[in-house]
């Protein structure tokens, strides 16, 4: 394995027939609560569909803030969040699956 093949992530075809949205919105995410709630704001403002845009929160097993609180009261469900079990650091974060 070259340096490069271990920070990059591997993103798999989406399978013919499966719908999938327009464009995807990811946000990883570490101890910073305070700026989610600008993010999802923001993103949201689009007014896209959920259809059409797909937006996640990836965790990375924050110390502080609830950021699934945040999630919750800015984005409800239209917002998914997943937290990691344990820190992964940001390249695995965002290449979560």
């Amino acid at each position: 394995m070259n340096e490069q093949s271990s920070y990059c992530a591997s993103i798999f075809p989406v399978p013919q027939g499966v719908p999938r949205p327009l464009w995807s919105v990811m946000i990883p995410t570490y101890n910073c609560a305070e700026y989610l709630r600008e993010t999802l704001s923001s993103v949201l403002s689009q007014k896209l569909e959920p259809e059409l845009m797909q937006i996640e929160v990836v965790d990375d097993c924050s110390t502080q803030g609830d950021l699934e609180a945040v999630v919750r009261a800015v984005g409800g469900d239209r917002v998914s969040f997943y937290q990691q079990p344990h820190s992964v650091g940001h390249v695995q974060n965002f290449a979560r699956v």
